[in-house]
């Protein structure tokens, strides 16, 4: 922009691009994201029930100190989200609604 004295304006409109985009951070490269796969694949080889808070910790344990957040961004992106389980409290109730509406 510099070197053809166009303000930022002028030079997102010539290039086709947003203003919004040209300010917009890079996105993370998936080569700094392959550490984390590779131990998340690995520890649920071991444990395929494990959730999401009992593999972090062990990766904490084994010495690998990642962010949590990122940690279960790409936990979540790898679709490896367990679904939740009911208690069985809860399980209890439903039942007894259940029969309490059948007599």
């Amino acid at each position: 922009m510099a070197e053809h004295r166009l303000s930022k304006v002028r030079a997102c409109c010539a290039v086709r691009l947003s203003r919004s985009a040209y300010y917009r951070p890079r996105q993370r490269s998936a080569a700094l994201d392959e550490p984390i796969i590779d131990a998340i694949h690995a520890l649920l080889e071991v444990h395929p029930r494990w959730g999401f808070g009992l593999l972090f910790d062990r990766l904490r344990l084994d010495g690998r100190f990642w962010n949590h957040k990122r940690a279960h961004r790409i936990y979540k992106a790898m679709g490896l989200s367990l679904p939740r389980r009911k208690s069985d409290a809860y399980q209890n109730v439903l039942v007894s609604r259940w029969m309490y509406r059948r007599s």
